[in-house]
């Protein structure tokens, strides 16, 4: 395992997490991308979350370099349409990620997804170990090291989802 390895089972998480959101309520995301110029209706949406959930549990499970690889790849590619939808002020209510109605893109989900991305690459680049079987190796059985997986994850869709709303994506507070 690597410095980032929980980094990395954080981002996988999430992608788990936001491609269950995307494949209950796809419309969300669906409107974000039309909003952003890319034609995708609920079908794109739901088979794009399905890809999403593979990659998460491939990661979490496998921790492989090609699982790290398409985590980093999905990554930067969540962070290209975040920071667009910033740069051209897009009426977007929210991007979608975790099916939450007013979850607007903001800053901090741009960095989240580019730190997802940047450990997830060095992971592959490290040729360092990420996944749920290695964690097992860790003191007392990785049941600390999974703790703070989970609490980072929960912490990491606060930022993304919550912090967006309580500050706004300009950051004035409401």
């Amino acid at each position: 395992m690597t410095a980032t390895s929980g980094i990395v089972m954080i981002g996988a998480i999430l992608l788990v997490a936001a491609s269950v959101a995307k494949i209950v309520r796809p419309h969300d995301t669906a409107r974000a991308l039309q909003r952003a110029g890319v034609a995708a209706g609920p079908m794109v949406v739901r088979s794009g979350a399905v890809i999403e959930a593979t990659v998460g549990v491939a990661a979490l499970a496998l921790g492989s370099a090609v699982a790290d690889f398409l985590v980093a790849v999905s990554y930067c590619a969540f962070a290209g349409f975040v920071a667009v939808a910033l740069a051209r002020h897009l009426p977007i209510r929210t991007c979608g990620c975790f099916g939450e109605p007013d979850s607007p893109p903001s800053l901090p989900h741009v960095l989240l997804d580019l730190l997802f991305a940047g450990c997830a690459a060095y992971s592959v680049v490290s040729r360092g170990h990420t996944g749920v079987p290695d964690a097992v190796h860790q003191p007392w059985d990785g049941v600390p090291f999974l703790a703070e997986v989970a609490v980072g994850a929960f912490l990491a869709y606060l930022a993304m989802v919550e912090l967006p709303r309580l500050v706004g994506a300009t950051g004035e507070r409401r």
